[in-house]
């Protein structure tokens, strides 16, 4: 039995081989539910040993890599052999050396390709040469042929977010979107969730504390972890409202919060109803509204929108409106501050702001003279990094009327409103 199995498998890998396209299923790597490619194609490698070491190549990577990565992979080669093609002499693995390799970035380039996507292509071509002359899949004299040097090198990121005018406008035509379609989007500028994530919510993604908040649970398929951040009343209520609009048409019966319906736009059976919607149509209705209702940019023109615009936008927002960065970086689950820092743009009127209150030095009752960030300090001491309630603390900053509470928040106040004699009292010229 063992044998045969064995025997099986071998068939099923010769039988792959000698195909062009491969479905991910096939390698048993998962296609994202919200993707729309399910598959790879080799057609557009010319060289015939170079397509049937791409596929090796692809098949080993598959262990280990995800279904973005291998996309990535065969997008590199594509270009790699359309280099191979137009700049060798004989088409051969010959032909493979570092001026080949200077043709491939040019090429790249020429393209017009921007600095990240070049720097993916150099990368994974890097990876194939040295992993191809390793594993003896190809002659290569000297496979150490492209340099650190070599690899572009990437700006530092500037936020994409959707400048407060421009929501405005969004907002004002909600209403022309399906009705799933505009709760997605409430939900999507009021979260910032990435949108893999927000398709792919379940209906049992809320809970509740002890003091009646709510909390949104969510899985981070990129940094594969659990995540759960406080939510408003209002977002509540449209969760709430989406729950009913999907028991309303398949009952019990599906688990997606926000699930394709039965019937497509021109009414015909919708062939992925009960699933999530595609990232793909998703963006592709938030375009075609802006096109038709008109949304204007600030360059006076048709606003494009992307939807990690709106993840952008909730970090802009919450930056400028005093929220310490760890603070963001804790809400929208990034690994690292470096992460959070790509969507921190302070704007204008924010650094004037500040610059305001570092005219108005900020003291306590006894006239000393207080840094700010030894207050965000206190007011965090004792809470737990790990527990929901702690962000949702923060979030709700101890503001009074007259200045700050500095009172770590898992404290009882003792001094009801007495709080211009209180120790824990801070405030500034305001």
């Amino acid at each position: 039995m063992a044998l045969a199995i064995v025997v099986d498998n071998t068939k099923t890998k010769i039988d792959l081989f000698e195909k062009d396209v491969w479905k991910f299923e096939e390698l048993g790597v998962e296609t994202p539910i919200t993707k729309s490619d399910y598959q790879l194609n080799f057609s557009r490698i010319e060289q015939h040993w170079l397509k049937i070491t791409a596929k090796k190549f692809i098949n080993l990577m598959a262990l280990t890599r995800s279904h973005s990565a291998l996309t990535s992979y065969v997008s590199s080669i594509n270009y790699f052999s359309k280099t191979l093609k137009n700049h060798s002499r004989s088409n051969s693995v010959k032909d493979i050396s570092r001026e080949l390799v200077l043709c491939y970035m040019t090429d790249l380039k020429k393209a017009g390709l921007s600095n990240a996507t070049r720097k993916h292509h150099v990368l994974n071509i890097k990876l194939f040469i040295e992993l191809a002359n390793r594993e003896s899949w190809l002659s290569i004299k000297n496979s150490n042929i492209i340099y650190s040097e070599d690899i572009p090198r990437v700006p530092k990121s500037l936020p994409r977010f959707i400048p407060e005018s421009v929501m405005t406008q969004l907002n004002q035509h909600i209403n022309m979107f399906e009705p799933p379609v505009m709760r997605l989007l409430l939900v999507l500028q009021e979260c910032g969730m990435r949108i893999s994530e927000l398709l792919t919510l379940k209906r049992n993604c809320l809970i509740a504390d002890n003091d009646g908040d709510y909390f949104l649970y969510t899985n981070q398929a990129k940094m594969n972890k659990e995540h759960t951040i406080p939510i408003t009343i209002e977002t509540y209520n449209v969760f709430n409202e989406q729950m009913e609009y999907v028991n309303s048409i398949y009952g019990k019966s599906c688990e997606w919060l926000f699930p394709m319906e039965l019937k497509s736009s021109s009414n015909k059976n919708n062939l992925r109803a009960g699933m999530p919607y595609k990232t793909r149509t998703i963006i592709e209705q938030i375009n075609r509204v802006a096109d038709t209702a008109k949304i204007i940019g600030d360059n006076g023109e048709i606003f494009h929108f992307t939807t990690h615009m709106f993840r952008h936008t909730v970090g802009t927002r919450m930056i400028n409106n005093g929220v310490p960065q760890h603070i963001i970086q804790r809400y929208l689950g990034h690994e690292t501050p470096v992460m959070t820092s790509t969507y921190a743009h302070i704007m204008d009127s924010t650094m004037k702001r500040e610059f305001a209150k570092f005219k108005g030095v900020m003291v306590d009752v006894a006239g000393n003279i207080i840094d700010s960030e030894s207050i965000a300090r206190d007011i965090s001491l004792g809470a737990d990094n790990v527990d929901a309630q702690w962000l949702k603390r923060h979030i709700s900053a101890q503001a009074l009327p007259n200045g700050l509470c500095a009172m770590p928040v898992v404290q009882t106040c003792d001094k009801a409103n007495a709080c211009l004699t209180c120790g824990n009292f801070r405030t500034d010229s305001r």
